[in-house]
Formats: C-alpha cells, structure tokens, sequence
C-alpha cells in the first residue's frame, strides 16, 4: 500500500490538469499510468489546459456540454466504448508497449557497450569508470545527508523495479491511503 499526500505538487497538479479529485484514485495503477499518458502529451496538453483556464466561463458553453451529454450520439458512440472497458484495454497494451519498448532500449544500449568494448576497450572502460565515479560520489552525499545504510540506499532502484516487475507478472496493483 502507497501512501500519497492529495496536498503534494504532483497530487494538485494532476488535479488541475484533469480537473479530477486524486483521492478518487484507489489503486496505483491508473493513477501511475494517468501520468505516464500526461507525461507523454504534455506538451499539447498544458496549454490547452492553460487556455481553458484563462477563458471567462458562460452558461452558454455549460449549456453545449449538457446538449452533447443527451445527444443521440454520444449515447450511440461514446457510452458502449465506456462500458466495452476500452480504457482498461488501451492501459494494458501501453503497459506492455512502454515495457517492451525499455526492455529494448536496454537491449541496445548493452549491445553497443559489448560492441564498443570490442572496437575501443580504453575510452569503454574510461566512460563506465567516469560514471560509475559520479555515481558514488551521488550517493555518497545522499547518505551522507540522510543518514541511512549505504547498501540498502543503493539497492533501493533495483527492489523497485523487481517489485514492478513481480506486480506486472501477477497483475497486481498496489493500493493508495490518500493523506
């Protein structure tokens, strides 16, 4: 089980930008997958949202809204999709399509380490090293400052990521105490 706090950044913004109540959110899962979506289409979002925030409201577009909510085809078109549970299956398939989509970045990315190993060992091992440095020295200083053990701080990503993925294998979906 999360704990998340309604009153965090995250938590408001997601709000506005939705105009939904975050605490109506009971498990993780479309809430983690809602950001995902809003992540990737930011850029067209946010400033429609900021548009429509900016324009004086009037009852004549209340009035357009309510129409289109009782109109032949929106009770045609839009009801069945909601009920066909449209939305559970396209968060599905972009669950498998985003993790697909890394394990393949991941693929690559260690490919062209092997390959780069082969062609030019000195400046490989020089860049892993340099990263692997800045790594340390990150945190070194975060467990300077926080206090906690330094192996369990480091392995902290990757019990994360096991627990994503066992919950991805079982379909399980944490649930979330709003604060």
């Amino acid at each position: 089980m999360y704990q998340l706090n309604k009153q965090s950044i995250f938590a408001k913004f997601f709000s506005w930008l939705w105009d939904t109540d975050v605490a109506s959110f009971k498990t993780m899962c479309p809430y983690f997958w809602g950001y995902v979506v809003t992540i990737l289409f930011l850029p067209i979002i946010l400033p429609l949202r900021v548009v429509y925030a900016i324009l004086p409201r009037s009852e004549k577009v209340v009035d357009a809204f309510e129409y289109v909510g009782k109109s032949k085809p929106y009770k045609v078109i839009i009801v069945p999709i909601v009920k066909a549970r449209l939305w559970t299956t396209v968060g599905t398939v972009l669950q498998y399509t985003f993790f697909t989509i890394i394990g393949a970045c991941v693929l690559f990315i260690i490919a062209g380490l092997i390959l780069t190993v082969f062609k030019h060992p000195l400046e490989m091992l020089a860049v892993v090293g340099a990263i692997v440095l800045i790594g340390l020295i990150v945190a070194a200083i975060v467990h300077v400052f926080t206090e906690t053990s330094f192996l369990h701080m480091i392995g902290t990503p990757f019990r994360f990521i096991r627990a994503m993925f066992i919950a991805l294998y079982r379909n399980w979906c944490p649930l979330i105490k709003w604060d």
